[in-house]
């Protein structure tokens, strides 16, 4: 008997609790439709945004090129080439797809990695 009274007091106190939830969850819907509405009327349409490079946001690069049995290391800003320095190389002792992608140019986002590079090479 004492069970069935507890059952009873938790029954009325999830359905009572449920009721509460579905009377409050139709209220916000019937509110909420018109609210949502007008919002989405209020809303602007979006517009584009070009992007565009400022003078002093230009990205720096640096390239490692061989010409004339000399390896360069320019740093590259914009279409603009800046040789950092250069020395003169042997082809014969790189293997030939080494030798040609360096003719072709490697390019590089830090300059401590394209020095490395280029100390790799000289060296």
């Amino acid at each position: 008997m004492k069970n069935m009274k507890y059952g009873t007091r938790l029954l009325a106190y999830v359905l009572g609790i449920a009721v509460f939830f579905i009377i409050g969850f139709s209220a916000g819907r019937i509110n909420g439709r018109d609210e949502m509405k007008e919002k989405i009327a209020q809303t602007e349409e979006p517009q584009n945004v070009t992007a565009s490079l400022n003078r002093k946001e230009e990205i720096t690069e640096y390239e490692l090129r061989l010409k004339n049995d000399k390896i360069f290391l320019y740093e590259v800003k914009g279409e603009e080439l800046y040789a950092i320095a250069e020395s003169e190389i042997s082809e014969a002792i790189y293997p030939p797809s080494d030798i040609e992608e360096l003719k072709m140019g490697i390019m590089f986002n830090d300059k401590t990695e394209a020095l490395r590079m280029f100390e790799n090479f000289v060296s």
